[in-house]
């Protein structure tokens, strides 16, 4: 599956995914571990990455199969604006690996950077 992010710079910003099968039924994805990785270059290195969040799905936790990465505003707004690749996989209770979702990693740049009222 191919989806593009659009995230303002130093925005906080949630990436809801609902991991279903070929029959839109929801995957159980408690014990999972989900890897979230934006890269400015495809062959970069996983340690280089941009951005790199894993969360760890607890024990029946994921029976929904909806799962929501949180970026904060420090993943981004030290990164320049511009276009950067993404993926989502999952580690499975089986240890196998799956990309279950890549696409554009849209950064635009902000134009408010104050986080206090003046």
């Amino acid at each position: 599956m191919v989806n593009d992010i659009e995230v303002y710079q130093g925005d906080d910003h949630d990436i809801t995914v609902t991991f279903t099968d070929s029959d839109d039924v929801a995957i159980d994805v408690s014990n999972y571990v989900i890897f979230f990785t934006v890269k400015e270059n495809l062959d970069d290195i996983d340690d280089n990455a941009s951005i790199k969040k894993d969360q760890t799905i607890g024990a029946g936790a994921g029976t929904s199969g909806i799962v929501t990465i949180s970026l904060v505003p420090s993943n981004t707004s030290s990164l320049a604006a511009g276009n950067y690749h993404y993926d989502i996989q999952w580690k499975d209770d089986s240890n196998k690996i799956k990309t279950v979702i890549k696409g554009d990693f849209i950064l635009k740049e902000e134009v408010t950077t104050r986080t206090t009222a003046v």
